[in-house]
């Protein structure tokens, strides 16, 4: 087997691999009980047909096509392989695209495989970044908020018969017209609104203030500028509305009582310590996610790539859209319907995805490449521990548990583990 390498632009390279006549041996001897196992032969068992007897009933060339498609599998891996080891930086990232120049019964099998290298990365004078962290404090009202919001789901809802006033519950049916023609997805039944807790349109609150159950009222609302409905983002809407109950919302007191009324607290001063603390947590969590994705930003920023292949940037699309249908399909909706609500195409989507498509490769690079750049190495050892880890968490289900055992599965722990370490270093370095 011989074979030749062209560098191409957009982070390509062509491999033309010949495969002398004698080397297709085996791969026509593999191709021709391959095709005794799938066809049948009269007077032959599955996988004893001969040669002779195949190409007089199929032709010789369908022997050779599947003695190619053998070949081709086995010879451009061990190509690759051997460039490899010539040249260290020649990885390939995507499945090649394979183009047959040469295919002739008892000749040469001539292919060429066109493929995507990983880009090469200069980190720059990385060790002279900083990142500077920030304060961690809560507000006082956020805690407030909090008692404020548990207060609200433990009241009860009585029905009044009087106006509704501000901090009640009101359950309309409503319309919503432009140019007397309803507006898709216009109407509501059965509506609950909060009044004053701004959730709704404010306009819309102030016109179904004072109304009693069983009152009916037409007004017009203009809409916001950034109303996530273009149609009506910054334009006039004309609500037909129909009050049908009117609900008192009878709280509870904020007190010791109301505090051990949730099993786990003596008094309301534990209660509010518990929330400062869990607010305070939450912050320094958002705060370390900042450290890192600033970091992370400073890192690529400094970094030169090499061009970038369209293969790494289209998968990387690809798997963004599959996160957002997946998050979708989670809330109990569709992509297509969020396609045509957004007014887009699938491709002109996957367009908007680009940039952070973009940032999202470049991430994954500057983490492998600082991860050279520190001599970090994943052991067998830290592997097999958090396979044994993952087996204990997933002990009821056997096919996750055939997959934890597979190569690619500790590919992808020796992966997130470089990365954690990187992670790791960054922090210890770069942030003061």
């Amino acid at each position: 087997m011989e074979q030749q390498v062209k560098k191409l632009e957009k982070g390509q390279a062509e491999i033309k691999i010949t495969v002398p006549a004698l080397e297709m041996t085996p791969f026509v001897e593999l191709a021709v009980s391959q095709i005794s196992q799938a066809v049948k032969f009269e007077g032959f068992r599955p996988g004893k047909a001969t040669y002779e007897v195949i190409k007089q009933k199929l032709g010789e060339p369908e022997i050779w096509q599947q003695a190619a498609e053998n070949a081709i599998a086995k010879t451009y891996a061990l190509a690759v392989k051997e460039i490899a080891l010539k040249d260290e930086k020649f990885l390939v990232v995507d499945r090649p695209t394979i183009k047959i120049e040469k295919l002739t019964p008892n000749e040469d099998l001539i292919f060429t495989a066109t493929v995507a290298l990983l880009p090469e990365v200069k980190l720059g004078d990385y060790q002279k970044l900083k990142v500077k962290r920030q304060e961690v404090t809560i507000a006082k009202d956020k805690a407030e908020k909090i008692l404020t919001d548990l207060q609200k789901a433990r009241g009860k809802e009585k029905l009044v018969l009087r106006p509704a006033q501000v901090g009640d519950k009101v359950v309309v049916d409503f319309d919503l017209m432009q140019n007397k023609v309803l507006v898709e997805h216009g109407s509501e039944k059965n509506y609950p609104i909060h009044l004053g807790e701004g959730k709704f349109l404010p306009q819309f609150e102030e016109n179904i203030l004072g109304l009693t159950a069983g009152q009916v009222k037409e007004f017009t609302v203009k809409f916001p500028e950034n109303y996530w409905q273009k149609i009506l983002a910054g334009k006039d809407g004309d609500f037909k509305v129909t009050i049908k109950d009117v609900f008192e919302i009878e709280l509870p007191k904020l007190d010791d009582e109301f505090a051990k009324s949730f099993g786990q607290f003596d008094s309301l001063a534990d209660l509010t310590k518990k929330i400062g603390e869990n607010l305070l947590a939450e912050a320094k969590d958002k705060e370390e996610q900042r450290l890192e994705q600033e970091s992370l930003e400073a890192l690529i920023k400094q970094a030169s790539f090499s061009e970038i292949p369209e293969a790494l940037l289209n998968n990387e699309t690809h798997k963004m859209v599959h996160e957002i249908t997946d998050n979708l399909t989670q809330q109990g909706l569709n992509f297509a319907d969020y396609l045509k609500h957004l007014k887009k195409s699938e491709k002109e989507f996957e367009l908007e995805l680009s940039p952070q498509a973009l940032q999202r490769v470049k991430t994954v690079l500057v983490l492998r490449a600082l991860q050279t750049a520190l001599k970090i190495e994943i052991t067998p050892d830290e592997i097999n521990k958090e396979v044994e880890e993952a087996k204990r968490a997933y002990a009821n289900n056997p096919e996750l548990l055939k997959h934890l055992e597979t190569e690619e599965y500790r590919g992808y722990l020796a992966g997130i583990l470089g990365n954690r370490q990187v992670v790791k270093w960054l922090k210890d370095n770069l942030i003061q």
